[in-house]
């Protein structure tokens, strides 16, 4: 007889979950890598001998790894998320609610930016730009001074470098937004040509120059292959002009001007300038004439000195003639008539013509005339050429202007004269006259513009 038994039997198998799960060392998140490739998940169990390890996304077993180490396939710009169960003897796989999940995103790491140049000139003492070509929106760009770790120098699509005076390297990355740094740094070069040195002098070749005049400035001992540049700065500014000579404009006052040396091969500057000092010889004051003493006969011009002169003319006519000064600084006029007048004007001279000042204010005045007005008329007179009283005239010191008619005794006009001198010698029309009285009219002008008439007679005597 045979009899089948049977019964339930329940069998209980413990669990465990992973204790930590990381992909590509971190715990998800962000993650940087090449446009496509692969990322390791990581799982980590405590107290499990030989475990075995589940790796799963959603419901799908991907696979299996009794290292707890995964390699999976992933695309640059998107997201995953797995989970991940483990078993071991002893224990059953990890219920599906217990499995550790990770996630993460897959960013794209850049690649080393571009530069508009890798190798980059500078002169001796300036600073050089160094610029990223075509960067990329959202990206940074942070410069090194070593390809690999070394120190931040600046941040930005360009960077200033301080001023060198050696050769120097810079190293430029680009972080993503999604901070990721590109696979390595692009090197620029910085090469730094020499400075040449400054012109050791130059020389204003037509100096002292006179006021209103350029001046002439050349370098001396001018080198092949360097380029000088003219400033009225000792820094900065506008070129005035380049070349070894160099003309300013018209100078009323001293000036300074500089000079710089630029090499043609490189196009650097000296790191300074040489001044050239213009000294611009001043005009001498112009004198102040006044009247230090007079006579009937002559009248003495005094002026103040004046600091530079070396001495002074004077002009009686109005400037068309200029003699030297016969005194210091004072002049005389001398073989004046009474009352004559003279206007004079005075200048200064100095070591060159075009100091020479301008020509004083004229200063008009007049001799002495002690006599005024006053007119002397002889009654007689003997020509008979002894040298005494041989000729009949009319004497006064402020006349200007005579009319003088003579008449004998039938009263026809036998001299007539428009001149003070020489007067009457006593003949008509080649001949001599006899002993008689005469009888003269005189119509007479004074200095003054003041008039008088006259009438009498004389008599001639032989």
């Amino acid at each position: 007889v045979t009899k089948t038994t049977s019964a339930s039997i329940e069998v209980t198998c413990p669990t465990r979950s992973v204790a930590d799960v990381l992909v590509n060392g971190q715990a998800g998140g962000d993650l940087c890598i090449n446009t496509n490739g692969t990322v390791t998940i990581t799982a980590t169990s405590t107290g499990l001998i030989t475990p075995l390890y589940y790796l799963y996304t959603g419901s799908t077993l991907v696979t299996t790894s009794a290292t707890g180490t995964f390699t999976v396939s992933v695309t640059a710009g998107n997201t995953y998320t797995y989970t991940v169960g483990v078993s071991a003897p002893g224990f059953c796989e990890t219920l599906a609610a217990d499995r550790k999940t990770i996630s993460f995103t897959v960013n794209q790491i850049p690649g080393a930016p571009g530069v508009t140049s890798n190798n980059v000139n500078t002169c001796e003492g300036t600073a050089a730009v160094l610029t990223v070509a075509s960067p990329q929106t959202g990206f940074v760009y942070n410069w090194y001074d070593a390809a690999i770790g070394g120190t931040q120098v600046g941040s930005g699509t360009s960077f200033t470098t301080p001023n060198l005076v050696a050769n120097a390297s810079y190293f430029v990355e680009a972080v993503s937004a999604s901070l990721c740094n590109s696979t390595s740094r692009t090197e620029v070069s910085v090469n730094v040509n020499a400075a040449p040195a400054a012109p050791v002098s130059a020389t204003v070749t037509n100096g002292p120059i006179c006021a209103g005049t350029p001046a002439i400035i050349s370098v001396d001992n001018p080198q092949a292959g360097i380029i000088y540049r003219w400033y009225t700065s000792l820094t900065g500014g506008t070129s005035l002009a380049e070349g070894n000579i160099f003309t300013s404009g018209n100078l009323t006052t001293n000036t300074t001007f500089y000079v710089e040396s630029v090499s043609a091969a490189t196009g650097c500057s000296s790191n300074g300038r040489t001044a050239v000092d213009v000294i611009v010889t001043p005009v001498l004051a112009t004198p102040v004439v006044s009247v230090d003493t007079k006579t009937m006969n002559s009248i003495t011009f005094k002026w103040n000195a004046i600091s530079g002169a070396v001495s002074y003319e004077v002009t009686t006519d109005g400037g068309l003639t200029w003699s030297p000064s016969n005194g210091a600084t004072s002049h005389l006029v001398a073989g004046l008539e009474p009352a004559e007048s003279v206007t004079i004007s005075v200048r200064a001279l100095g070591a060159t013509a075009c100091e020479n000042s301008a020509a004083s204010t004229p200063l008009t005045e007049t001799s002495s005339n002690p006599f005024g007005d006053g007119v002397y008329i002889p009654n007689a007179f003997t020509p008979n050429n002894d040298g005494n009283n041989d000729r009949f005239e009319i004497y006064g010191n402020t006349i200007s202007r005579i009319k003088l008619k003579v008449f004998n005794q039938w009263g026809q006009l036998i001299f007539e004269s428009t001149s003070q001198n020489p007067g009457w010698d006593g003949t008509y029309k080649g001949e001599l006259q006899p002993t008689a009285v005469y009888v003269y009219t005189a119509e007479i002008a004074f200095v003054d513009g003041s008039t008088t008439s006259k009438k009498g007679t004389v008599m001639l005597i032989r």
